[in-house]
């Protein structure tokens, strides 16, 4: 027997961020209405190892967005709470943003510097706007000595609102070049877990939910390892940010 879908004005809403409701680092138009309109029935699900959901947070409400930090789901915040699972009180190499290095330290994780790296357990890989050939190059030595590489996600880039900015997967890419027999463990989407975490957060089933994004490496993955539907904006196939949420609040 086929489950019966939602109409789409009643569904959970699971979102990408970047390149659906922020671009360039500015709000997409129907964004406050979306959220108005969806409210309790919508959870942002983000490759993002950049921000903390607080930081992520405050750039929506300052735009008129009204959102909360527990509708975050994002990918840098998962791989911190493993790595403190998988090593209580750890020594960690982090190419990282600020907000998730203060994430490790509120984990109980301590941050080793990259020329100590020998007396670390493992290497956080997120987004590091502060990158440079000192600290790809001593995070590549304790790779090819065999620290376990834990990285946020495996986005290459994500939307500017010119051209692309790069993400933590080109890090990545860099790194299996010159260590590709490295331990890595690669969170964030396409895995189902964050899209699983929010169908939770939201007392939703799959048949009750719709994912909205716009990467069809990443996002259509996700939703589909998570048996939910989706709704692709942006790119060459998709429609514009823009027109998917005026449908959607038209609905």
């Amino acid at each position: 027997m086929k489950t019966q879908l939602q109409p789409l004005s009643e569904r959970a809403l699971l979102v990408d961020i970047d390149g659906v409701l922020l671009i360039g680092g500015r709000i997409v138009p129907g964004t406050e209405d979306l959220a108005k309109r969806f409210a309790r029935r919508l959870a942002l699900v983000s490759n993002n190892s950049t921000h903390s959901a607080e930081d992520l947070c405050a750039v929506f409400v300052r735009a008129g967005v009204k959102v909360k930090p527990e509708q975050f789901f994002l990918a840098g915040i998962d791989t911190v709470k493993q790595l403190a699972h998988d090593f209580p009180g750890g020594k960690i190499v982090a190419l990282a943003s600020a907000s998730i290095k203060n994430l490790l330290l509120q984990h109980g994780l301590h941050i080793i510097p990259g020329h100590r790296w020998h007396k670390a357990d493992a290497i956080l890989l997120c987004r590091d706007l502060d990158i440079n050939y000192a600290k790809l190059e001593n995070t590549a030595n304790a790779a090819l000595a065999g620290l376990p590489v834990y990285c946020a996600n495996p986005d290459i880039t994500h939307p500017a609102a010119r051209g692309i900015h790069l993400e933590t997967g080109s890090l990545l890419a860099l790194l299996k070049t010159v260590a590709p027999n490295m331990r890595v463990r690669v969170f964030g989407k396409p895995q189902p877990a964050m899209a699983l975490a929010a169908l939770d957060f939201l007392n939703a089933t799959t048949s009750q939910a719709l994912f909205i994004g716009d990467n069809l490496v990443t996002d259509l993955a996700c939703a589909q390892a998570a048996g939910i539907a989706f709704w692709h904006v942006g790119g060459v196939s998709g429609i514009s940010s823009p027109q998917a949420l005026e449908q959607l609040l038209l609905t």
